[in-house]
């Protein structure tokens, strides 16, 4: 799975992710439309956990 591969300028994404670039992956280039959306739902749940405990992390550190 390449990530570096989206000609994507900034790290911030002001949209979720789209079925088409789930299936841009060729891991997930046969999926459904409902299974690309569990992805993207686990994605999003994803990211929420590792932002959490990098926060918590932080203010640990502070």
């Amino acid at each position: 799975m390449d990530f570096n591969s989206s000609k994507k300028t900034s790290n911030k994404r002001m949209h979720d992710v789209t079925i088409d670039e789930i299936r841009a992956c060729d891991e997930f280039s046969h999926l459904s439309d409902a299974e690309s959306l569990e992805v993207i739902k686990t994605l999003k749940e994803l990211t929420v956990i590792v932002y959490n405990f990098y926060k918590k992390s932080k203010q640990k550190q502070s």
